[in-house]
């Protein structure tokens, strides 16, 4: 049975040194913490403030450590189709990984998208100034976070939220199965939705992958990136304290490090922008 396990070609350190500068970051993280803990000892009139700078500084560390420990993950190639789990200061996070080129690009029109608009009775005026902003000759519209689709009529938070999961506003080529979640692969035409059930219901690494390799080959010859090759960008999901922080990373290839695109929390709005 041939792998679809994705190979990037990218110049990456070697593992060792990746896993030094992880447990590097983690060490920062113990450190900084308790001298969080001991700022906070200070007198009563300055006891919150110093406890919430305290609380806001452990998440900020625990999320670069989780951000640093996924960009290790994906130069090594074990990211796909896993949910991993940390303990940071006793904290759990919870991790997934996902390339963008398993998710449906909002910029290109076709079947797969139109199953997704009417799964959330998006409007057809709606879609057809969509398509036209984003089909443009001249000047194509192209949004920089997913909330920019509120200027168009009829699209609220609520829609936003369910489009997240499933479109790419950072990407324009045909989608890629081999990456697809499973709430996206129920959107192709065609595609067994038994075997895309049994895909999302199991945490059997081994079984994930037979499942997604049987799904590709029925697909074979039709109109989709089937490749083992993964796109420069990567979302990473991280769960601290019951917050969701979506991450999207970038590859630069010139300087030849993963960036940080976008981080969106809770509700999912753009709430800071660095690199790395």
């Amino acid at each position: 049975m041939k792998s679809f396990r994705p190979q990037l070609e990218l110049s990456r350190p070697g593992q060792q040194s990746l896993g030094s500068i992880l447990i590097y970051v983690l060490w920062i993280l113990v450190v900084i913490s308790t001298l969080a803990f001991h700022l906070a000892s200070g007198s009563r009139a300055t006891t919150l403030s110093q406890s919430a700078f305290a609380k806001q500084l452990k998440t900020e560390m625990q999320l670069q450590s989780a951000i640093q420990f996924s960009i290790y993950k994906i130069t090594s190639n074990q990211w796909q189709d896993e949910i991993f789990e940390l303990n940071l200061n006793s904290q759990q996070i919870n991790i997934s990984i996902w390339n963008e080129s398993g998710f449906v690009s909002i910029y290109q029109p076709g079947e797969i998208l139109n199953r997704i608009y009417e799964s959330i009775d998006l409007p057809e005026a709606t879609i057809e100034s969509m398509s036209e902003a984003f089909g443009d000759i001249n000047m194509p519209l192209r949004l920089n976070s997913i909330y920019e689709l509120k200027q168009f009529s009829e699209i609220d938070e609520d829609l936003i939220v369910q489009l997240i999961p499933l479109v790419s506003i950072y990407r324009e080529e045909t989608i890629n199965p081999l990456s697809s979640p499973a709430a996206v692969l129920k959107f192709i035409p065609g595609i067994d939705l038994y075997r895309v059930r049994k895909l999302s219901e199991t945490d059997d690494a081994e079984e994930k992958l037979t499942l997604r390799t049987e799904l590709v080959d029925l697909l074979s010859g039709r109109n989709f990136q089937l490749s083992d090759h993964q796109d420069g960008y990567f979302r990473v999901n991280i769960n601290i304290a019951q917050r969701l922080y979506q991450v999207f990373l970038k590859y630069d290839r010139r300087q030849k490090k993963y960036k940080v695109v976008t981080i969106e929390v809770d509700s999912l709005k753009t709430v800071q922008q660095q690199s790395l």
